[in-house]
């Protein structure tokens, strides 16, 4: 991830920000959209969570059971996805 370092008046702008702030341009473009580090960490673990001993063990025993994939089939899945994905957009 790109690092932006704010200026003493930019940072300004976000002191006391509990929960985020849309981030705009000059002339009201939205540039994207500023979490606080706590706000992110929650959505990251929302999203990722941590995986578990068991769950761990789960999918290796499946893993071993059904076997794995090769590197073509891998291949051919994630460009699968990639299409379904950029069809959505």
């Amino acid at each position: 991830m790109n690092r932006i370092v704010l200026d003493a008046e930019s940072l300004a702008k976000f002191d006391g920000r509990t929960v985020g702030a849309e981030v705009a341009d000059e002339h009201g473009n939205v540039i994207g959209h500023f979490l606080t580090a706590g706000v992110y960490e929650r959505f990251v673990e929302f999203l990722f969570p941590p995986v578990t001993k068991e769950e761990i063990a789960l999918a290796r025993r499946e893993m071993l059971a059904v076997g794995g994939v090769s590197t073509d089939e891998l291949r051919a899945g994630l460009d699968r996805i990639k299409r379904e994905w950029e069809a959505h957009r």
